[in-house]
């Protein structure tokens, strides 16, 4: 009983394996009685690295990423902006959410500078607010959910931040009069 293949010999009728070098062909055909030449001899080639082409075409690319992208990445402001953006938008879907679950009114108050939600008309005690960076400024509005999550009163609300960095738009928050959908 066999267990394993015996290995195949390799003799001249075979063909090569891929990778076999250049010399051993010249030198099989030498001991087969030829002795021409094979009229193109390649050699191994050593081709490791880059070119001068490819590394001037990378630096090049690369200089052109870095002209556009450092100067997005210097000022941070408009980053803050845009995640007060999504806190503010947080803050008020959280206010909806909230009087849904604890079936009762929750009061969302916004100033010009920030943004809370309440169980308490002016949101004397907010259960959780947010606090605009210098430059946004919001437009002033009071509003609450009641039980169903549904705006009170009973009318689309519209939350607008204006900033006043220069590249950064204004945004803004929309609460559906029906559902209380909170969307951009």
């Amino acid at each position: 009983m066999l267990l394993h293949r015996p290995r195949e010999r390799l003799n001249k009728s075979s063909p090569r394996r891929r990778g076999s070098s250049n010399n051993l062909n010249i030198l099989d055909s030498r001991r087969r009685g030829n002795d021409e030449l094979p009229l193109v001899q390649s050699f191994p080639s050593a081709t490791i690295g880059f070119t001068v082409v490819e590394l001037v075409v990378v630096l090049t690319i690369a200089g052109i990423v870095a002209l556009v992208a450092i100067p997005r990445f210097m000022g941070v402001s408009g980053f803050q902006s845009r995640g007060f953006y999504d806190s503010a938008k947080s803050v008020v879907r959280f206010a909806q959410k909230t009087a849904i679950a604890w079936r009762k009114d929750v009061f969302v108050c916004v100033t010009a500078t920030g943004v809370s939600a309440g169980t308490a008309a002016g949101c004397a005690t907010p259960i959780v607010s947010a606090t605009a960076p210098s430059g946004v400024t919001l437009t002033p509005a009071a509003f609450s959910f009641d039980s169903g999550g549904r705006p009170n009163p009973n009318a689309a609300v519209t939350i607008t931040l204006t900033s006043g960095i220069a590249g950064d738009p204004a945004r803004q928050i929309v609460v559906e009069a029906e559902t209380g959908y909170v969307h951009p």
